[in-house]
């Protein structure tokens, strides 16, 4: 016990004095959650609370002009602009307006609009009731169908694919209750000469469907998934891993300025000195995401962000948290192994823990990448330990719930450790 206290006191104050790592451990990670939270989360808030400014242009005369134009004013998710700095638009200038990037959507309604639609309305609608039928009410003039476009619609050639399906489903939408309106109309029309029956606009016409949106979980209404709970995770479980930096250089430092060879002198002296790098990294770890998790519920909120809530299983969540830690301190200890300089354990100890956080859905969710790279995903650590944190926070699970995610960490800790002392025994052996 000497010997093990002896060694975790060296390396607390050989960490302690290093304060540049120090400051890449906690106060960068802390930051970089920070900093990413309020990026997404003013996205998804200009997307709710903002309204996207669109030009328009109605050269329509009749109603499907003008009421598609007062739907559109009456959707918060738009701002519509019908003139530019007080005059009248014309179809050149909201195309250059567009363009440019000064707006991102321009819609032109083209001339005779509504006559071109109830054309094909009645079109439609003579197919159904069949030539004798139809001849019997309006005679036998043939109705001129126009293939013209009806609705035109102008985006920014820099606007995002999804951005666009968005604007473009809005306006479908609305759209569509503008055609059945006219459709009512024509088929009550229709009513009337063919039996008489004057059909009465209803004064309150209630929607035949409706939609609930809601979220699949145990959770309590408070605790709607929100950008903090998918940032903290994700951000926390990247900084850890990057522990390996740090750990891997001091066990090559020590390999390669001579105080391996001192230990050796020392029975048992070499394997607590491996032990000691783990537990301290090992417990860096776990303070680094109690410190996240703090920050998520204390600080984030300060910032107007959502504050982080926990679910209601501490117990599995710091079974995680001390798993993920495990996997981080453990794969640190296989790099300083396997690698005879600093600046290679550094080079490949970054590059890999952002190639397995990439992979592993820290940046982009799992779900949106390719076939390959979702297979991909199946063997990252950092994948795992999202997952176990979103089962935790999102889909309140408890130990049963995270089982699998940590038992895939502890795998990987054994397996790094076990190669890693086998490595590190074969060195000194030589």
């Amino acid at each position: 016990m000497k010997k093990l206290t002896a060694s975790l006191i060296k390396e607390a104050l050989l960490l302690w004095r290093d304060k540049g790592g120090l400051a890449m451990l906690f106060v960068m990670p802390m930051t970089l959650i920070l900093i990413m939270t309020l990026l997404q989360d003013s996205g998804f808030k200009e997307l709710q609370e903002k309204s996207i400014p669109i030009l328009f242009i109605n050269h329509d005369e009749g109603s499907f002009g003008k009421t598609l134009g007062n739907n559109l004013d009456s959707v918060h998710f738009f701002d519509i602009n019908k003139t530019l700095n007080g005059k009248p638009l014309t179809d050149d200038e909201l195309i250059h307006q567009v363009a440019g990037g000064h707006y991102q959507v321009g819609i032109i309604i083209n001339k005779n609009a509504t006559r071109k639609i109830k054309n094909r309305l009645l079109f439609n609608i003579r197919q159904q009731l069949g030539e004798e039928e139809w001849n019997s009410l309006y005679g036998s003039d043939q109705i001129a169908v126009d293939t013209a476009t009806v609705v035109e619609i102008y985006f920014d050639p820099a606007i995002k694919n999804s951005f666009k399906l968005s604007v473009a489903t809005a306006l479908s939408q609305i759209s569509s209750g503008v055609e059945a309106k006219l459709m009512f109309d024509i088929y009550s029309r229709i009513l009337e000469n063919s039996v008489g029956i004057t059909m009465n606009k209803p004064e309150k016409q209630l929607q035949p469907v409706t939609i609930k949106q809601q979220y699949a979980t145990t959770l309590s209404s408070e605790q709607i998934p929100n950008s903090v709970q998918h940032n903290v995770p994700a951000w926390t479980i990247f900084a850890m891993f990057f522990i390996v930096i740090p750990l891997a250089g001091n066990i090559i430092s020590e390999r390669t300025g001579g105080i391996v060879k001192r230990l050796a002198t020392i029975p048992g002296a070499l394997i607590l000195s491996d032990i000691t790098k783990m537990l301290v990294y090992f417990a860096i770890g776990i303070v680094q995401a109690l410190l996240m998790i703090a920050m998520g519920i204390f600080v984030l909120p300060l910032f107007g962000l959502p504050q982080l809530t926990l679910g209601t299983h501490p117990g599995a969540l710091m079974a995680l948290i001390t798993a993920v830690s495990l996997a981080a301190s453990s794969y640190g200890l296989f790099i300083g192994a396997f690698f005879t300089s600093r600046d290679q354990s550094a080079v490949f100890g970054s590059i890999s823990v952002v190639i397995l956080a990439a992979v592993g859905g820290i940046w982009v969710p799992v779900f949106m990448m390719p076939e390959v790279l979702r297979q991909l995903s199946k063997i990252s650590p950092l994948n795992w330990g999202l997952n176990g944190f979103y089962d935790i926070f999102l889909r309140n699970a408890g130990l049963s719930g995270i089982s699998t995610p940590l038992f895939y960490l502890s795998l990987f800790s054994i397996v790094t450790i076990s190669l890693s002392i086998w490595k590190l025994s074969f060195q000194r052996k030589k």
